[in-house]
């Protein structure tokens, strides 16, 4: 469960990193660029490797999730509960595992459980 706490983590810290410029995504219709960046960021993570065969799955049950509910990589970001709670939905719908205990800290010392 703690490689699990970790991905979720992972998950936030890449979408951090990935603001983008340009035309804006907006719920249930992202950019082209900003689908495009998450899924290169999330593919290339260490992390989403321990995934094997699963990671693809994962990958479209997380882009599809993001999707319809943030607008953009921008709102993901800012919301750790949400990136949380989606992460833990696909890891359970696409692995079968039912991750517990996610308390995330940020970097701002935020707690959210």
């Amino acid at each position: 469960m703690k490689n699990l706490k970790l991905f979720a983590v992972g998950l936030f810290v890449a979408t951090l990193m990935l603001g983008s410029c340009g035309p804006k995504s907006v719920k249930g219709k992202w950019t082209d660029g900003d689908k495009e960046a998450l899924k290169k960021e999330l593919s290339s993570n260490p992390d989403m490797a321990k995934l094997g065969d699963k990671l693809n799955p994962f990958i479209d049950c997380y882009m599809a999730k993001v999707e319809a509910t943030f607008d953009g990589i921008e709102a993901l970001a800012k919301d750790v509960a949400g990136n949380t709670k989606i992460s833990e939905d696909c890891t359970k719908e696409v692995i079968g595992v039912q991750v517990q205990d996610t308390t995330v800290t940020t970097n701002d010392s935020t707690v959210v459980k």
